[in-house]
């Protein structure tokens, strides 16, 4: 598959999968608010019992705070 190819599967996904609805569906307690950032605990670095990541609904990605890494769809 070329690389053209991959990048428009990926934009596809990024445009229609809404990530702050599958983080709530998996079970993080982030609330879904369209215009600001939602603060959730991180389970990617270890236990996490604070809210070290954010939502950001404009961009449908994430960022930790203590992993110092961002996600997306």
């Amino acid at each position: 598959m070329t690389f053209d190819r991959l990048r428009a599967r990926a934009d596809r996904v990024n445009q229609t999968c809404r990530l702050g609805d599958l983080l709530q569906d998996y079970g993080y307690a982030v609330v879904h608010d369209a215009y600001r950032e939602q603060q959730f605990a991180c389970e990617l670095h270890g236990a996490d019992n604070k809210p070290s990541a954010r939502f950001y609904p404009e961009t449908n990605s994430t960022y930790c705070w203590v992993c110092q890494k961002t996600r997306d769809p």
